[in-house]
């Protein structure tokens, strides 16, 4: 972040990249920020190749109060394959090496009240615009499709707050301090990690470090490992 001599923020960088796609699921990635998307004076960095998002001028989503930054609409271009299914989710298939991308973010004026990284990052599900998954508790985008809530295993209620997990608080998708060693395909994350259940329905108040290589932790052979 680059700040000017009263602390606003003028202007932002964030590295990011695409480690590994599962299925073959067109999904792209943004984030809300607090803020007038009009004060955007800038967005590079980012990949928009398909037709379902509506963007300003600017780079930012159209149609949002805050502001919506899309830094990619497809995931399967910011990993070096065009269409391939489990990238780097089967042990026994090719490697594709990650690629890292750059997003600089510009402001016409200084911004005192943006918040604070992450943000509030979603994806965007198969090219559907309204369906959004947010870390839990984050709230949806103006964009997001309202009927979605509550269907099949998601718990979300509007009325009480609820967003983005289950009836036993396991959410949707989570952020951690350390590159996170993920589960091979079609392993779910509580046969990987024997505890992120009692972490996720504890409300994150047990092993709030269930993602660390600690002995009793892991099934191994339920986590993909990359070459050395």
């Amino acid at each position: 972040s680059v700040l000017n001599s009263t602390n606003g923020l003028v202007e932002f960088y964030t590295d990011y990249s695409v480690r590994a796609i599962g299925a073959t699921l067109i999904n792209g990635f943004a984030f809300s920020i607090p803020g007038d998307p009009t004060n955007v004076s800038s967005v590079t960095g980012t990949s928009i190749t398909q037709n379902y998002l509506n963007l300003n001028a600017n780079g930012t989503e159209q149609g949002q109060a805050n502001t919506v930054i899309f830094l990619f609409d497809n995931a399967f271009n910011m990993i070096g394959s065009s269409g391939s299914s489990f990238i780097n989710t089967v042990q026994a298939n090719e490697y594709v090496v990650p690629v890292t991308y750059q997003l600089h973010v510009v402001y016409t004026n200084p911004v005192s009240d943006a918040g604070t990284a992450p943000y509030n990052p979603f994806m965007v599900v198969d090219e559907t615009r309204g369906k959004e998954i947010h870390l839990p508790g984050e709230l949806p985008t103006a964009l997001a499709d309202p009927l979605l809530f509550g269907q099949f295993a998601d718990d979300s209620n509007p009325a009480t707050g609820k967003y983005y997990q289950t009836s036993n608080n396991l959410p949707w998708a989570f952020d951690l301090p350390v590159k996170f060693d993920y589960p091979v395909e079609q392993v779910q994350i509580i046969n990987a990690y024997n505890h992120f259940q009692a972490w996720g329905e504890s409300g994150g108040g047990s092993y709030d470090d269930w993602y660390e290589n600690t002995s009793g932790y892991r099934n191994d052979e339920n986590i993909y490992s990359p070459p050395q």
